[in-house]
């Protein structure tokens, strides 16, 4: 079964949907809006009861649900050169990772609000920053500089470098919940497999494993981005450009990438999906599509 309704609104709302709550009023339809920042939105993040959210006005917020509160967690440190690209906050909820658009990563303690490291990581902005969840240590970034790294905050240094051939930027890197798989969606078209990517001994990587998708959204729709499902290591969802419009899941089982499922209704799902996720522990898929519309499939 599928569902839809709006949730993020163009003028930076975030909107939190009760999707079975039927009983609401018409114009709401079990939305609730926020308002937390004054231009657009670039992460969201549910951690325990709090969900943080990144913006390019250059501070991260955290919704405390229980209160019904956005509070300021941090802002981008006044000599950063560029603006707030995108960040991530770790799962002990202490440190926020910042990339901006000139290629730092940036790294904030929640608590005292100072910076614990500023590295220049890329050459040009960073798009994504994903956290190994089974070597906390390591850090996945995605740039415009056509490549994507790994991370080490200990030494504060990349350790391996995943250039991407030709001309295009990589749109995002991913690892899986326990960490020992990296998905790289690029705008070569290309879907990218790096196993143990942090465990690599060479300064450069060759991916495991490669395919075709079609990457190129166009000017006005969202990037895709790659997310694994916290529930099958070895299953992600990505958006697609093929008609009729839908959504594709894809199998790493074996360190090979094949499309299991085509996710499709014509009488609902008549755009493009730029941004999926898994629900964490029911079989529901969450899509989007770049004018705030919401697609739930069950």
């Amino acid at each position: 079964n599928i569902q839809e309704g709006n949730v993020i609104h163009l003028n930076y709302d975030i909107g939190l949907w009760n999707v079975d709550d039927h009983s609401s009023a018409k114009e709401t339809n079990g939305v609730v809006n926020f308002k937390p920042h004054v231009s657009p939105i670039s992460n969201l993040q549910f951690l325990s009861d709090k969900l943080y959210s990144s913006s390019y006005d250059g501070t991260v917020r955290s919704l405390n649900i229980q209160k019904g509160v956005f509070e300021y967690v941090c802002g981008m440190p006044e000599d950063a050169p560029g603006w707030l690209q995108y960040s991530v906050v770790s799962d002990d909820e202490r440190t926020v990772y910042m990339g901006d658009s000139t290629g730092l990563l940036i790294s904030i303690d929640i608590r005292s609000k100072r910076k614990i490291f500023q590295s220049e990581v890329h050459e040009k902005k960073i798009n994504t920053i994903s956290i190994n969840n089974g070597n906390s240590q390591y850090l996945a970034t995605a740039s415009l500089d056509r490549s994507a790294k790994i991370f080490d905050i200990r030494n504060r240094k990349a350790i391996v470098i995943m250039p991407e051939p030709g001309d295009r930027t990589v749109n995002s890197a991913t690892f899986n919940k326990t960490g020992n798989k990296l998905i790289t969606v690029s705008q070569s078209n290309n879907i990218r497999l790096y196993t143990d990517p942090h465990k690599h001994s060479k300064e450069e990587m060759q991916p495991t494993s490669s395919c075709y998708h079609n990457n190129i959204t166009g000017r006005y729709l969202c990037a895709f981005h790659a997310t694994f499902d916290s529930k099958n290591d070895d299953a992600f969802v990505i958006g697609s450009m093929m008609r009729p419009r839908q959504v594709e899941v894809y199998s790493t089982s074996g360190n090979n990438m094949i499309r299991i499922m085509s996710l499709q209704d014509p009488d609902y799902l008549n755009s493009v999906q730029s941004r999926n996720v898994f629900h964490p522990s029911q079989n529901i898929l969450v899509c989007a599509n770049s004018s705030g519309r919401m697609h739930i499939f069950r």
